[in-house]
């Protein structure tokens, strides 16, 4: 399901080699890094060769200007990490692990071809919460996968018209704002432009249908099983591999696991030895199964 709102919101992203950070260190593997500029991260997540789980975790470190700290993407490049990835040590109830990204993304438009699909799909150890895709173009209508009816029109009064223009309305005059459903995976749109926008391609918002999404926060599972009791018979690719630490279901996606240090201890599941006595508890630990 996909839902409508105001507002608006971009992204330009450049990309250069890694750079060694000076944040505050975060639990991952012995050898690996863990962090990047300003920002720090705990396996499963890691930068370089060994140092993350599967390539949904691989992250980026990057340069883009000489004069800014790097910056962090996800494998692939086109989400940018903007918050510190964390692990939480105990999940209760239907908590889970997320943080916050942003992705911006544009299509250009071809002379004479008047229909744009486009498909954006996450990595698949993630998931989308309360995201909104903002849409900057003139003169198209625009569709979900139901393509009998269309989302919204998005119109310009004039040639003249600037993307700052577009960005502040947001009300179908150069852009519109489309709130998705949360827990997914993946979204579809299709663009069908007017073949009255033709005659004013010397304006970017003419020549390219431009999207990005706000606030988009990221919830992350271990998806190389289906839930707990296939991961424990699976054991070489069980991901709590700390000592006291156990398995719980992902109940917001129904698919998926997460792994949680056992009640009196605190760290990282993820890593071996990462769950260690809280101080102050005496807790006799968990033995291997």
């Amino acid at each position: 399901m996909i839902f409508l709102l105001p507002g608006a919101y971009s992204l330009l992203v450049l990309v250069l080699p890694l750079i060694p950070g000076g944040a505050v260190p975060a639990p991952t593997l012995a050898g690996c890094n863990n962090s990047c500029g300003n920002l720090t991260f705990a396996y499963p997540f890691g930068v370089g060769q060994d140092c993350f789980r599967n390539p949904d975790f691989e992250l980026i470190c990057l340069l883009s200007n000489a004069t800014q700290p790097p910056s962090l993407f996800l494998q692939g490049g086109t989400l940018q990490v903007v918050d510190n990835i964390t692990v939480d040590d105990i999940i209760v109830d239907d908590s889970f692990n997320s943080f916050r990204v942003n992705m911006s993304d544009a299509i250009t438009v071809v002379p004479g071809v008047d229909v744009y699909n486009y498909t954006w799909t996450s990595p698949k150890s993630f998931r989308l919460i309360d995201t909104v895709v903002y849409i900057v173009g003139c003169d198209m209508d625009v569709y979900n996968e139901n393509k009998s009816v269309p989302l919204c029109n998005i119109t310009c009064p004039n040639k003249t018209m600037t993307e700052v223009d577009a960005m502040m309305n947001s009300n179908g005059t150069g852009s519109w704002s489309i709130w998705l459903e949360d827990y997914i995976s993946s979204f579809d749109l299709q663009f069908v432009r007017h073949n009255k926008t033709e005659s004013h391609s010397s304006n970017s918002l003419w020549n390219s249908i431009q999207l990005s999404l706000y606030p988009p926060y990221l919830k992350w599972n271990i998806f190389d099983q289906p839930r707990c009791s296939s991961a424990l018979h699976n054991r070489t690719s069980y991901a709590c591999v700390s000592r006291n630490s156990s398995c719980l279901d992902s109940n917001s996606t129904g698919f998926g696991y997460l792994c949680s240090c056992d009640s009196g201890f605190a760290g990282n599941p993820y890593i071996p030895e990462g769950c260690s006595r809280d101080k102050g508890n005496s807790i006799t630990p968990k033995l291997d199964i």
